[in-house]
């Protein structure tokens, strides 16, 4: 892969930061923006999970040189983070459970893990088209959740990826092949699909195609 295109995923349990003394500890690493989004979670859970993704970040910007500390954001229209400094880099943010993911890439990205949860039809009948839920029924019923995970993490991160923010105009996919492939969306998009300990996740790159190189910790 040519070092000037790229795309780097960590995802990393951050439970520890949970600890009081552990998270004080490693707060001033991050940027104050950063410090004040994460001291704004009431419970130590969300703090945790704020200040592990700056951390992340920090660990993905050193490989250029860079420090999450020094940079300041751009939010976009519909909520999505750049860096003011390096708009040749490209970052996406998710956090599921007490697991953190954070992509760096050349070009735009959008990343979402999800750890594994009992599915709510309702939600299924809402988000999923009618070939999606036939997909989906046509599982065994042990597979069904994590079918229904699959999906969603591709949704998701499509959506972070052109960065509109969560709406209802959802992307559909057929997932019978050996790729996911997007049914109801013009351009092109790449997805590229993992798992972890505790659920699964999903990496959207528009256009570019650039296999990530991911490392779960």
């Amino acid at each position: 892969m040519s070092e000037n295109i790229f795309c780097r995923v960590i995802v990393r349990d951050v439970e520890r930061l949970a600890d009081e003394a552990a998270f004080r500890q490693q707060l001033p690493r991050v940027s104050v923006e950063r410090q004040q989004k994460a001291l704004r979670f009431k419970f130590p859970m969300g703090r945790a999970l704020s200040l592990g993704a700056a951390l992340v970040l920090d660990e993905l910007l050193q490989v250029h040189g860079l420090w999450e500390r020094e940079q300041h954001y751009i939010i976009g229209e519909h909520g999505k983070p750049s860096l003011a400094a390096h708009p040749e880099l490209h970052f996406s943010l998710s956090h599921s459970g007490h697991y953190v993911a954070c992509a760096l890439s050349s070009a735009e990205v959008g990343i979402d893990i999800q750890h594994r949860v009992k599915v709510n039809e309702g939600v299924v009948r809402r988000v999923c088209s009618e070939e999606e839920i036939d997909w989906l029924d046509a599982l065994d019923k042990d597979d069904r959740g994590a079918g229904f995970l699959r999906l969603w993490t591709l949704k998701e991160s499509w959506f972070k990826a052109v960065g509109t923010g969560l709406t209802d105009d959802y992307p559909y996919f057929d997932l019978t092949g050996s790729f996911p492939r997007l049914l109801n969306k013009e351009g092109i998009f790449h997805f590229y699909e993992f798992s972890f300990a505790e659920g699964r996740g999903a990496v959207c790159i528009p256009a570019v195609d650039i296999r990530p190189e991911i490392v779960v910790i």
